[in-house]
């Protein structure tokens, strides 16, 4: 026999194992099945269908009878899943979520991408469901898989939510779209009007800027370029300030172009092609440390913007066999570190780049573009896996490097453009990166340059992804330091320097971009983000 409690979550409360004797067992079982940790002032009718691999309640949350509850669930304290609601997949909700009558929150999805195979023998995709706090689902409403909605937001009755939605919002229909902001403010976006002219301010500001912005950041002796005031002379440093400086069409003014170029080539090591500090011994020089990958790219592009080249191919790269590198892709470690294994490839295509365009290497590169192919995961778009902590950060962030080094060079299609703009606007929400003042240049470029790539062969969720562009292009522009340029964090370090103003004038780039604005700024990136295709003739 039910009762009014199973189905009426105010006639219970406070909840308590006093007041529900039954629950204490409930609760037993549910940690039996499943490990549950459910707070003891929670309520889950015992006749709510509970079937989850994983559960979380926390403290004066209720399930209500009739409910279909399974999959990884995660409950705040004070949320309420109503009767007949169907709560199912990977979801995540904060604090105070009201979920009314007959929602379904589906925090999975079928894969239908193989047309001669049914739908039951292909996969299921589970990128979660995260609602933030203080939200209301309204009646009939259904949430797809990998959408986040935002804290205080309101999903109206019958809402069939496919995208994300911002905090306070009100969105309604099918699609869903937004109605109106809680707060009174107003949702009309800025017309393409105003974000050229802010942008062709800011590229005149920039333009006025750059040479103080070199200066500031040279040694007290005027030898040598440094990333901040009072740091350690480098070799990035000197590099940054080329791809400044070419930017707007100049040379970096502290040393003779010539005179610059030779520097830059007295870094490459001639046996091996890399670029060792000159205290590294020989024997451990080797194109598996990033410490002798990355200046392949920096000091590589730097010369090219300065009209010049490395003065050796990358040994360490031709003389590799294929089922060498083979054998290297495959021992990377993209279940745990995708973002290293994307720099490692980044750095493997810049050297091939390198040795076909300028020493006229014939290596081919129909086994690197077989092994991307193969490997690349068809659900997300993505090479490696997201981690509990982390989530999509490492391979979104490998995404970025490996595909700047490979298909964005070369100008070939990525293999899955449509689930990668899925997967990276996940991302993109993760609060543990982005937000209003958080997301450092890596960060922020790494979500932006592979949107950009990705909008090239696809218009998939393109609204949001001008959204999402004009978000970090207002909170760029409002971060500039007169004199000094960005900072790598923009709010947190507060340290202007050449690295955060090069990464932080190519992303307002890449935003403008997609805005269709970019034109109006009067620069463009050179060298390592340049938007151009380097080299076609391999691909």
């Amino acid at each position: 026999m039910s009762r009014k409690v199973d189905y009426l979550p105010w006639t219970g409360q406070p909840y308590s194992h006093d007041k529900h004797p039954d629950q204490k067992a409930r609760h037993a079982q549910l940690k039996a099945e499943c490990g549950a940790e459910i707070d003891p002032a929670a309520f889950i009718s015992p006749e709510a269908r509970v079937y989850t691999e994983s559960l979380k309640i926390g403290a004066n949350s209720y399930i209500a009878a009739d409910t279909l509850v399974r999959g990884d669930i995660v409950m705040g304290n004070h949320c309420t899943v109503n009767p007949y609601v169907s709560l199912h997949g990977k979801v995540t909700m904060g604090d105070g979520v009201r979920i009314a009558s007959l929602a379904t929150i589906a925090g999975q999805n079928h894969v239908f991408t193989d047309p001669d195979k049914p739908i039951y023998q292909q996969p299921l995709t589970f990128k979660g469901i995260t609602i933030g706090d203080d939200v209301w689902v309204g009646a009939n409403v259904v949430v797809l898989d990998g959408v986040t909605i935002g804290s205080h937001a309101i999903l109206a009755a019958g809402a069939v939510v496919t995208k994300d939605v911002p905090d306070y919002a009100i969105v309604g229909g099918n699609p869903a779209r937004l109605l109106k902001d809680r707060r009174g403010t107003a949702v009309a976006k800025p017309g393409k009007a105003n974000l050229e002219a802010e942008a062709k301010a800011f590229g005149a500001k920039a333009r006025s800027q750059w040479p103080d912005v070199l200066t500031r950041c040279v040694t007290p002796d005027g030898k040598e370029y440094v990333n901040q005031p009072g740091d350690a002379p480098d070799v990035r440093p000197w590099c940054d300030a080329t791809e400044i400086a070419g930017m707007f069409g100049e040379k970096p003014p502290l040393m003779k172009t010539e005179l610059l170029i030779e520097r830059l080539k007295g870094f490459q090591d001639p046996a091996t092609g890399l670029f060792p500090n000159p205290r590294d011994p020989k024997d451990r020089v080797h194109f598996g440390s990033y410490t002798f990958r990355y200046p392949i790219l920096a000091v590589g592009y730097a010369l090219e913007v300065l009209g010049s080249h490395v003065p050796h191919p990358v040994t360490a790269i031709e003389t590799m066999s294929t089922e060498e590198m083979l054998s290297a892709l495959d021992g990377l470690n993209w279940k745990e570190a995708a973002w290293g294994c994307g720099d490692y490839i980044d750095a493997l295509g810049t050297a091939l780049y390198i040795n076909a365009k300028y020493f006229g290497s014939k290596k081919r590169l129909e086994p690197l573009w077989g092994w991307l192919n193969t490997h690349v995961d068809p659900l997300s778009g993505l090479w490696g896996s997201p981690s509990p902590k982390e989530k999509w950060r490492q391979p979104v962030n490998g995404f970025y490097r490996l595909t700047r080094g490979t298909y964005a060079q070369f100008g070939v299609p990525l293999p899955a453009p449509v689930e990668a703009i899925d997967t990276i606007l996940t991302h993109s929400r993760n609060p543990d990166f982005f937000g209003e003042n958080r997301g450092d240049a890596c960060h922020v470029l790494d979500i932006l340059h592979p949107l950009w790539l990705c909008r090239k062969q696809t218009s998939h969720r393109s609204e949001e992804i001008k959204t999402l562009a004009q978000f970090h292009l207002k909170r760029a522009l409002s971060k500039w330091v007169d004199g000094q340029g960005f900072s790598f964090e923009l709010e947190h370090d507060k340290k202007p320097g050449l690295q955060g103003t090069e990464m932080w004038l190519s992303i307002v780039f890449l935003a403008s971009d997609l805005l269709g604005v970019s034109e109006a700024l009067g620069y463009r990136p050179k060298g390592v983000h340049r938007p151009e295709v380097a080299y076609s003739k391999l691909a």
